[in-house]
């Protein structure tokens, strides 16, 4: 699931997924991090989004050598 997640806000919120990873960078508190960065997502809805994404959901591919 912790997986699902990282890829989904990877791939779906990347703006407010690298605020949030700046916020605990910069030793805010999860909980606070979270709700500042992601404010509009209930948990409700992010259950609803993850398990469409599972199903449907696009990605990006990087390639490295």
């Amino acid at each position: 699931m912790s997986w699902l997640l990282v890829h989904y806000l990877y791939n779906t919120q990347a703006v407010a997924f690298a605020t949030f990873q700046t916020r605990l960078a910069a030793g805010s508190d999860p909980a606070l991090a979270w709700s500042e960065s992601f404010s509009a997502l209930t948990p409700a809805e992010l259950d609803k989004q993850l398990d469409h994404y599972s199903r449907y959901g696009k990605f990006s591919e990087f390639n490295r050598p």
